[in-house]
């Protein structure tokens, strides 16, 4: 098979689709031209072969620089700007729910980008505790496994609520004013004697058993670590950019060779920017690999 040729190197030597896809690493002192030379003329290529594209603006300079080079290569209406005060919204959850019709394929890519997320978070605040981590893993997982058998779906605003009303002891078991409980009892119901059922009995006794048994300390260590990433998700830019409706997605580029630009530099917005661009990274990914499998 012929593999297209994107740029001539030197008469000899071509950049091709093939090294494309494998990556390109660009090594270089400051002020080397590494942004202005090398990795300009490589996007220029592979925007000039009709590539569409992901370009994350951790500088806000960045902008810029990726509409100028979208220009140059004539697909500027190809540019779709993400930004926190523009028009476009990403729902993540609703559309991992439609990428991945196996539940258990939408939790594995929700449970990444969440983690994904809260590693991001917690090396910007230089604090890093594993335990506490795979064990947020472990709530994250019970709750998303509760409300995806009940609503089919996953919001943002439910997982909070989950999270914030996980029973604080073992007397704490009254489904008609504890919206946990109360999903809990409907999970089951929809659960019993179904393929699910073994499941939902496992998380059950981590939610109804082992979580209120922990230390309080621990227990509300674990739930601040959860919380960190979803409460930051729940409140604005991010969620009418990432809980509401879906105007962008990856399909965009991987379906219809757009080019998005995620402006949101995290010189400008250190937090709520950092957890933009790891969340269009991470779905951007995880959204290849679907379609890379199906």
């Amino acid at each position: 098979m012929k593999i297209p040729k994107l740029l001539d190197l030197n008469g000899r030597d071509f950049f091709t689709t093939l090294q494309a896809f494998l990556g390109v690493l660009i090594l270089g002192g400051i002020g080397t031209g590494k942004t202005s030379g090398a990795a300009r003329t490589l996007m220029l290529a592979q925007l000039r072969a009709d590539f569409g594209g992901l370009f994350l603006c951790v500088k806000t300079e960045c902008r810029e620089l990726y509409l100028r080079w979208c220009e140059e290569a004539g697909r500027i209406d190809d540019v779709i700007v993400f930004s926190a005060n523009s028009e476009h919204t990403f729902n993540f959850l609703d559309y991992v729910s439609k990428l991945q019709r196996d539940m258990q394929l939408v939790m594995e890519d929700v449970l990444f980008c969440l983690t994904s997320i809260m590693d991001a978070l917690a090396r910007k605040g230089a604090h890093e505790d594993r335990f506490f981590r795979e064990a947020a893993l472990s709530v994250f997982r019970a709750i998303l496994t509760v409300l995806y058998i009940v609503e089919g779906k996953l919001e943002l605003g439910s997982i909070y609520r989950m999270l914030t009303s996980l029973p604080r002891s073992l007397g704490e078991l009254d489904p008609e004013t504890n919206y946990c409980l109360k999903m809990l009892r409907e999970a089951w119901l929809r659960a019993e004697r179904s393929p699910l059922e073994d499941e939902m009995r496992r998380v059950m006794s981590y939610l109804l058993d082992f979580w209120p048994s922990l230390a309080v300390e621990t227990r509300e260590s674990i739930r601040a670590s959860a919380l960190m990433v979803i409460a930051e998700l729940c409140h604005d830019p991010l969620f009418t950019r990432f809980g509401t409706t879906t105007t962008v997605s990856p399909d965009d580029i991987l379906d219809h060779g757009k080019i998005v630009i995620v402006d949101w530099p995290t010189h400008a917005s250190p937090r709520s920017g950092l957890v933009a661009l790891v969340l269009w990274k991470v779905m951007f990914q995880r959204a290849t690999l679907a379609k890379r499998g199906k």
